[in-house]
């Protein structure tokens, strides 16, 4: 049967992967060493390559992996569709986003153009000088056969040893010969490649000191959103303890107007070099930003309603530029109140962060946020994915992530970003456990350790609704639709 946005994934536009293909089988859902992932994978491939995963244990959980999305740009795509506006800060740019493979790639076809550009320039200027001055410019060309592959091939030697400035001098310009022209453009050639040389040398160079200043973090793909009884954390009720004293909401509690627990939305991410020796990160500190588009009304003065009736005589003027009814389109960023937001040493451990939807949260509608500051609590009526999901203003687009450390190997400082659209929160789900027991062979000394390859499974909250992911796409506009396909 088709696949599409009610029954899968979206790995990239117009491509689905159903989430029976995305659930663990039951031997591989708990955390454990690579070798021993390799291990059950082959096994299973080897004895039931075509049986769809069963249900992670017998009370119906289910742990899947959400796939991390793909980022589009260092692709050889967009390489490839460089706009000529701004063309050498838009390739900079992509070399230092591609991958070593991909630049290594690009740089071999760009240095094989350049020698077979020149090899044909040179081909024709040799012809050129026997032609009309009698003159052989090149050793290894017979000029009785000028045109033929051989030549080709003795010009090719010519050009990529001058380009390379390798200079074997088995093909070469005669001494005794007036081939003005053909050393020139050789000098040329040879320069071109002295400089090609360099600019190689500098793209490595640079990929090498990003590679030092780039944290070695990765965040999970899904944000869990948990609620009401799934909420154990009393450091996250901060703001409805400290109104217990109020009679008036001891009595909504006694009413069921009000749950005591806000909802709670949970990130987390792992340092990808805890296992190697310095790739500790000291001092690491998240910052998240809220970043929404808002209608803001604008009032106008003689000079903007002289501009307005402009645009509207030349038919200008769009049906959602916001110039008839007074109004802008505004991108704003609100900062996003996370716990802990840091950390002193990360190293083997597990980074949570947390917010609370509360009324003071960006990701909230002002109507919602209004309701919570009135009841002083979070309105019962509220307490269930769809609900929730409701809650979000149509107006965020993404939640950026800001992450900042020093590395312990180069004690430089270390930087990465992220960013979650409402498309990854998850409502009624939380992630499954990345921590396992490592014993030596006396089994004396007993440690932990992390899989990090379970860092994108999430599993429901047993007692609590979660929110279904078939149907969970369809709730979103079609501008965090248009959002989600230009990330991707």
């Amino acid at each position: 049967s088709k696949i599409d946005r009610t029954s899968g994934f979206r790995v990239r536009p117009g491509v689905y992967v159903a989430y029976e293909d995305l659930m663990r089988y039951p031997t591989e859902i708990r955390a454990m060493h690579i070798t021993e992932r390799v291990y059950r994978q082959a096994v299973r491939l080897l004895t039931c390559p075509k049986k769809a995963p069963e249900a992670a244990a017998a009370d119906g959980t289910k742990q899947i992996r959400i796939p991390p999305r793909k980022n589009k740009n260092g692709s050889l795509v967009q390489g490839a569709t460089l706009s000529s506006n701004g063309f050498i800060d838009s390739c900079v740019s992509w070399l230092h986003q591609a991958s070593f493979l991909n630049v290594i790639l690009v740089l071999v076809i760009v240095y094989m153009v350049c020698i077979v550009l020149f090899e044909y320039l040179l081909m024709g200027l040799i012809a050129l000088n026997y032609n009309v001055w009698d003159s052989e410019c090149c050793s290894g060309v017979d000029y009785e056969k000028l045109g033929q592959s051989g030549n080709f091939e003795a010009v090719f030697e010519l050009s990529w040893t001058t380009f390379s400035t390798v200079g074997y001098g088995t093909v070469s310009v005669p001494a005794d010969q007036d081939c003005q022209l053909v050393r020139y453009t050789l000098a040329i050639e040879a320069f071109m490649g002295i400089l090609f040389s360099s600019i190689c040398g500098a793209i490595f160079f640079s990929k090498i000191v990003r590679l030092h200043t780039q944290a070695h973090v990765t965040f999970s793909s899904a944000a869990c959103l948990q609620y009401g009884d799934a909420v154990t954390d009393p450091k996250l009720d901060v703001f409805v303890r400290n109104e217990r004293h109020n009679e008036d909401l001891i009595g909504r509690f006694a009413n069921d107007e009000i749950h005591v627990n806000f909802p709670v939305l949970e990130m987390r991410c792992i340092n990808d070099r805890a296992k190697h020796g310095g790739g500790e990160i000291i001092d690491a500190r998240i910052s998240c930003t809220v970043s929404a588009i808002e209608e803001i009304k604008q009032e106008t003065d003689a000079e903007d309603q002289y501009a307005i009736n402009l645009l509207r005589d030349h038919g200008n003027e769009s049906e959602d530029d916001g110039l008839s009814n007074g109004t802008i389109m505004k991108r704003t960023f609100s900062d996003l109140s996370v716990t802990p937001d840091t950390h002193p040493y990360l190293s083997k451990g597990i980074w949570y962060f947390r917010h609370t939807l509360n009324h003071e949260s960006p990701l909230l509608k002002k109507a919602v946020k209004q309701r919570i500051d009135d009841l002083l609590g979070w309105p019962a009526d509220l307490d269930s994915p769809e609900k929730i999901r409701d809650c979000f203003s149509e107006n965020v687009e993404e939640i950026l992530i800001t992450f900042k450390g020093i590395s312990s190997l180069t004690a430089d400082n270390v930087f990465l970003k992220h960013s979650y659209l409402l498309s990854d929160i998850y409502i009624g789900w939380k992630f499954a456990g990345l921590v396992y027991l490592v014993k030596n062979g006396d089994r004396s000394h007993t440690g932990v350790d992390l899989d990090p390859s379970l860092i994108h499974d999430i599993v429901p909250v047993l007692g609590e609704a979660h929110e279904p992911l078939g149907s969970r796409d369809l709730l979103f506009t079609p501008q965090h639709s248009q959002v989600d396909e230009d990330r991707e």
